[in-house]
């Protein structure tokens, strides 16, 4: 996986934690972020937003951890997908990049990481000839699978 503007290897593992807690709101990433972590986050959001035609609703609506509905909002999930490698510059989504992140972020709690794992071996097959259509899809099912397991994913992060 690849980070943008990281200026070590530290740097880039701190900046591939914190914006893939976002990306993965719906396999439960339970992660606290400080507020300068949250204002890295939010730039870059804001920088896919404009790569993609998103606007601050889309924003707005990724940072809430919104499903998203808008072919926008479904762009700018994918943009964001895409700069931490989950979905992959064929347009696959990668699901051992997420088991990868589960990993490192819960080295020390192994049972949290069998059900990320388990959620994203249920999303392994998702597919879509469209990159904004498969980060739908990949989010909807990580929602659906956290919501199968009684895990409400909006309480996370």
């Amino acid at each position: 996986m690849r980070c943008p503007n990281a200026a070590s290897s530290s740097d880039t593992m701190k900046l591939l934690v914190i914006c893939s807690v976002l990306l993965l709101a719906g396999t439960m990433m339970a992660y606290n972020l400080r507020e300068e972590d949250l204002q890295y986050v939010k730039k870059l959001t804001h920088r896919c937003a404009n790569k993609t035609g998103g606007n601050e609703e889309d924003i707005t609506s990724f940072l809430n951890k919104d499903l998203p509905e808008k072919r926008t909002t479904k762009c700018l999930y994918a943009c964001m997908s895409e700069l931490f490698g989950i979905i992959t510059r064929e347009g696959k989504l990668d699901v051992q990049a997420l088991k990868d992140i589960a990993k490192f972020m819960y080295a020390d709690k192994p049972d949290v990481q069998k059900v990320l794992n388990e959620i994203a071996d249920a999303c392994v097959n998702t597919e879509h000839e469209d990159r904004c259509e498969l980060a739908y899809k990949a989010t909807h099912c990580a929602i659906d699978e956290a919501t199968r397991r009684n895990i409400n994913y909006k309480e996370f992060m």
